[in-house]
């Protein structure tokens, strides 16, 4: 009796209800959700379904992780959206702990996994089919292991996010240095060891896309070849708005008759390079256009053509606009209340947070690329919420 009475219990159990109230509206929203696919969806799909084959990969702005990780939903569940759907269900109890480990607040952690399982983004990117919600679960799920000091399962976790979407890719270094120095207090031997750790581990997970590389390219290539597109979609002429919209803020006239990869993104990369040298004044305003983009509340591109209907896209820009105000103000609030102490565990995500936004100012934004910082002000919102709600309930037991 005692035995059932604990399995009642177990099942019953607030995280795991909330784990299912997570996937069900997952996918509710996949099964009648208005939002077309992008074209970068279709793109993962092709190369899922040739990433273990003898075809070669032709999209050179692609990383493996993203179709390895369709590849294996298919293969698992026979369709192409479970593993994305889980993941997102699961790091709802992943967010717990980690806000739990940064706060030791139990009715926090409680709150962070709500809001985790209901944020409008979190079950859209669970549906869409792109690589930001994988790439956010390994991420945010290697930081929380370094938190708990397991370096094995975090650099494992951080550095399949770098197969996923190479964001940061290697600045993860600094993210580690500042978890050993000012999270744990290790000494420079430490920091060195786990410094030797990481790359191994990084250099063991990528060799095989190495060595692929070299095979389509003959020479070595570390990641992808998106640097010189994304600098220079950015950052040239015909840029008005910060963003990276083919025919509106960029072309391929410059890279017109050649056909090599490898040239045409250092071609792309060094005229970035050079119109920015050139155009100093030019280059900070595409910044405070980027740093808008990316911060915005609503979605900035024109949404009839994404999503159809104009009742859908009022929803959408009234749903965004209300989560996102919401957790700005939150997150504000958080900022002045959290202690030192606090402030000093949170550190290693606010350099991730910080070197992020920095790329993004440097090369092209939109709140798409905002989206995997999104976690950081879900965690700051708790601590906001958890403050009043701890008032309501000392207030209520005072009455």
């Amino acid at each position: 009796m005692s035995r059932l009475i604990g399995i009642k219990k177990y099942l019953l159990n607030y995280y795991t209800i909330l784990f299912f109230f997570a996937i069900f509206l997952r996918v509710f929203f996949h099964l009648f959700s208005p939002i077309e696919f992008f074209p970068d969806s279709f793109s993962y799909l092709h190369l899922s379904n040739i990433i273990f084959t003898s075809t070669k990969i032709e999209d050179h702005l692609s990383m493996p992780g993203y179709p390895i990780f369709l590849f294996l939903s298919n293969k698992i569940f026979g369709n192409y959206f479970a593993l994305d759907i889980l993941t997102s269900s699961v790091l709802v109890l992943v967010m717990s702990r980690l806000y739990f480990k940064i706060f030791n607040d139990e009715y926090g952690a409680k709150i962070c996994a709500l809001l985790f399982a209901i944020y409008p983004f979190n079950i859209l990117y669970s549906s869409l089919m792109l690589a930001e919600n994988s790439f956010i679960f390994f991420a945010i799920t290697g930081y929380t292991f370094l938190y708990y000091k397991n370096i094995f399962f975090g650099f494992l976790f951080i550095i399949i996010s770098i197969m996923i979407r190479p964001a940061i890719d290697l600045f993860n270094i600094l993210i580690v240095i500042v978890f050993s120095i000012l999270i744990f207090k290790e000494n420079y031997k430490d920091l060195i060891k786990k410094i030797i750790i990481f790359i191994i581990f990084y250099c063991t997970i990528h060799t095989p896309w190495w060595i692929y590389n070299y095979d389509r390219y003959g020479q070595f290539v570390k990641s992808n070849l998106s640097t010189g597109m994304a600098l220079y979609s950015g950052n040239n002429e015909l840029n008005k708005t910060g963003g990276g919209i083919l025919w509106k803020d960029f072309t391929f006239d410059v890279i017109e008759g050649v056909d090599d990869p490898i040239k045409q993104n250092e071609i792309m990369k060094n005229e970035a390079i050079k119109f920015i040298i050139n155009n100093p004044e030019r280059f900070f305003e595409l910044t405070l256009k980027r740093f808008v983009r990316f911060f915005n509340i609503i979605p900035n591109t024109n949404i009839n053509e994404l999503y159809g209907a104009s009742l859908t896209n009022l929803f959408i820009i009234l749903i965004s606009g209300i989560s996102m105000t919401s957790l700005y103000l939150l997150s504000f609030f958080a900022l002045t209340k959290i202690s030192k102490e606090k402030l000093i565990k949170l550190s290693p995500l606010f350099i991730y947070f910080i070197i992020l936004t920095g790329i993004h100012m440097i090369t092209i934004a939109s709140i798409r690329y905002r989206f995997p910082l999104e976690f950081i002000l879900i965690l700051l919102s708790s601590f906001s919420i958890s403050i009043y709600f701890k008032k309501f309930i000392l207030l209520f037991k005072l009455k």
